[in-house]
């Protein structure tokens, strides 16, 4: 098993982008696959994150037993079934914000999450910047 925490990226998009780059940057996680459904944002992220694996489906990066952690960076009326299929995929989750856009979905995800005892996290817009 590695030591490093091995990150997924569901949207690579504004912040998909940055993402990346910070969780490399950490040290103890590095991104392992991303998921865009756009093709030219897959060419991206493949041009930028060689030996990344790049797919066009958060089914297909699920799949995947090198993530341990999805982060979440996609439309908010998306959000709910992604996290559900991370949280049922047994991965822990770090979605923007808003969680959902329904309450009690977010009830079902926060529920998912503690049955499981996994990270359920709003990623908010403060990225790390190691002169801060």
């Amino acid at each position: 098993m590695s030591s490093k925490v091995g990150i997924g990226i569901i949207g690579y998009g504004y912040w998909g982008p940055n993402y990346a780059r910070v969780f490399n940057e950490l040290g103890d996680s590095s991104v392992t696959a991303i998921c865009d459904a756009q093709a030219e944002r897959r060419q991206r992220a493949s041009s930028r994150l060689p030996g990344v694996h790049v797919c066009a489906s958060g089914e297909e990066l699920l799949k995947r037993p090198d993530v341990d952690a999805v982060i979440i960076s996609t439309p908010a009326s998306t959000h709910f079934e992604l996290a559900q299929l991370a949280l049922v995929a047994d991965r822990h989750v770090i979605i923007e914000k808003p969680i959902a856009t329904e309450i009690e979905h977010c009830v079902i995800l926060r529920d998912l999450a503690d049955k499981s005892g996994l990270v359920l996290m709003v990623a908010h817009t403060f990225l790390y910047n190691p002169g801060v």
